[in-house]
Parts: structure tokens; sequence; C-alpha cells
């Protein structure tokens, strides 16, 4: 019996992946397009430098398969002037976004995910490297059963939520607030809570409801976190002075059409 190994990371371009066939490569395209002459260069880099082979994941990225040792070099070399490749590993790890591929002009689905991928490079938050966003805008949410940990969708009324996956209720948000929502703290508090971006992730996704069997009493479920949890969590003497931001919707739902009697 042979033996496995438990793989706790992902591939990247700039930290390929073993596998059996050779390295695996991983692309993490921007905006989740390719324009023609990216798709036709890969095609060919792929041919010269791997097997000719090409996955496509669950979250949109591209993979290059029986690459060598040898040639990771010259392939990264080839994908950099493509523009596919970032500056450093970690940038790579964090842009770890997924948009829907049927957007409509005037729906802020590539805005936002610019942004986000921006804001995700210019960050250090020390995510887990599966940590994934969903950037969802249209009148109908498409990613719905696509892996994602946070969401940014709209809600029944068409305004912009961000929402926990699996959790019934997002945030409202402004278009300004939908990627840095936390516009009523300070830049410290900011930084407070950047560097502990990670505990802050474990302890979200630990947050369950509870009915107390004697009141009844049941909390409330909604995501995010608000400032003033993060930082009370972070820094439990009570230095947290941030307000948390009323206004938890649901997620637009697809309209069944109405049955018709006979």
């Amino acid at each position: 019996m042979t033996g496995f190994a438990i793989k706790g990371w992902c591939p990247s371009a700039l930290r390929p992946m073993p596998s059996g066939d050779g390295l695996v490569v991983r692309l993490r395209p921007r905006g989740g397009r390719l324009s023609s002459a990216q798709a036709a260069g890969v095609a060919e880099l792929a041919a010269r430098h791997g097997n000719g082979r090409l996955d496509l994941t669950g979250r949109a990225n591209l993979q290059i398969r029986g690459v060598s040792e040898a040639s990771h070099a010259p392939l990264i070399e080839g994908l950099d002037r493509l523009g596919l490749v970032d500056a450093d590993l970690q940038s790579d790890n964090q842009r770890n976004t997924l948009v829907a591929p049927f957007w409509i002009p005037g729906d802020d689905t590539p805005s936002l995910a610019a942004e986000l991928e921006q804001a995700l490079v210019a960050h250090t938050l020390g995510l887990p490297e599966k940590f994934g966003l969903a950037v969802d805008c249209g009148a109908e949410r498409v990613l719905a059963q696509a892996p994602a940990d946070i969401r940014i969708e709209r809600g029944a009324d068409g305004a912009l939520i961000v929402r926990e996956d699996g959790a019934p209720l997002g945030r409202a948000v402004t278009r300004a607030q939908a990627i840095d929502a936390d516009t009523n703290i300070t830049p410290e508090q900011k930084k407070q809570l950047a560097a502990k971006a990670s505990v802050l992730a474990l302890a979200q996704s630990r947050r369950v409801d509870v009915t107390l069997s004697t009141t009844g009493q049941t909390s409330t479920r909604q995501f995010p976190f608000n400032a003033e949890d993060a930082l009370n969590l972070i820094n439990p003497k009570g230095t947290g002075t941030a307000k948390a931001k009323p206004g938890a919707k649901a997620p637009a739902t697809k309209k069944k059409a109405p049955t018709k009697k006979q």
C-alpha cells in the first residue's frame, strides 16, 4: 500500500505543488478573466514548459500541469510577460477571489473585484491560504454554490451586503464601504485588527446561534464582526470604541414564476 501526504496549502505560480505528473502551477487571473492574448499565451506556455494539460479549478483558477524543476523558471518569465504573476508569494496567496462571470456594466462587480484584489495585496492580513472571497453583485446570485468564506452580494432590495458563507443574513454596506467597511475606527485600530486577522477569521467561523433553555433568549449571528466585537476580542480590557453598524439583510434570491391554475 502506497503512502499519502496531506496537503495543507494551495499551489501558486511562485510556489508550485509536486504531483504525479510533475509540478502544478496555479494561476489566479485578475478579475477572474483572461484576455484573448493571455489565454493564447497560457496555452502556448503550457505546451512548451508543461505537458500541455490545463485544469480549471472550483475557484476559477487555472493550473498548468507537468512542469519540471528546470522549466518552472522560464514558465514564470513567460507568465510575467502576460501580466499573470504577482510580485511576491504573499500577494499571490492573499488574492484568492472568485468573481461572477456574467456581470453587466453598472452592477459594480468588476470594479469591486479590482478594488478587493488591490486591498488584499496592499495589506498583510495573515489570512489562511484557502480563505476565499466572492464578488457576486448582479441582480441574482450565481455563485451561491461556489466555495467562498465571505461574499459581497446584493440583498432583496438590491443594495449591497457583505455576508459570511452559510449565514442567512448579511450586513448592509454602501458602495464606499463594501471593501473598507470600518470607516468609523481609527487607522491605529485598523492596524491592530489587520495584525490579528487570522485570529478574527477563526473566531468568526466558530460563532454559533445559541438558545437558552431557561429564557428562550437567542443569540444573533451576523457577519461581519462589527469593529467593536473585533477590538474587544483582541483586547478584552475594553479599548474597542467603534460603533456597530445596523442593517442585517438577507441575500437576494431568484423569484419563482407564479403557477397557473388549471
